[in-house]
């Protein structure tokens, strides 16, 4: 192997390697973090929404994050109270009761994203419809917020 051969294929190597490289940076995922826009985008897309629709869904997405973001603060405050009960001796009947509360913020919780799909529906044309009935058979996977777990190990 004389030297030009040599150096035309050392060029060749690192350029795959600087390509590759490039495309894994890019390629990257954002920390492992759930893309929060990712839920919106999948309904608009399978929805087939025109822009008007977007834009009112966008008013409903603000609308719906308002009223969760307030009950989540609900809970909070109730599990914070809960978890002050601890070094309590007599703390079962709060605890239960605070549990209880809880429990009803949480169906408050379904509630609002149960009537957020119902206005999302009433977005719909009817020759939207059919699309909307197929997305409420992937509800649960597309609104999950737990990332998948991580491969296991050998």
């Amino acid at each position: 192997m004389n030297k030009n051969t040599f150096k035309i294929a050392l060029i060749i190597c690192l350029a795959l390697s600087n390509i590759l490289l490039v495309i894994f940076i890019v390629g990257k995922p954002n920390d492992g973090r759930p893309d929060p826009d990712r839920p919106k985008r999948m309904v608009i897309e399978q929805l087939h929404f025109d822009e008007q629709q977007v834009t009112d869904y966008q008013v409903l997405i603000n609308e719906h994050r308002r009223q969760i973001r307030a009950l989540d603060q609900q809970i909070l405050a109730l599990k914070n109270e809960l978890y002050s009960h601890l070094t309590d001796s007599n703390s079962k009947s709060s605890s239960d009761s605070l549990s209880v509360e809880i429990g009803k913020v949480q169906q408050q919780i379904e509630q609002v994203h149960f009537a957020h799909f119902i206005d999302i529906k009433k977005l719909c044309k009817p020759e939207q419809q059919p699309n909307f009935e197929a997305l409420t058979q992937e509800l649960t996977k597309i609104f999950s917020h737990k990332a998948p777990p991580p491969p296991r190990r050998k």
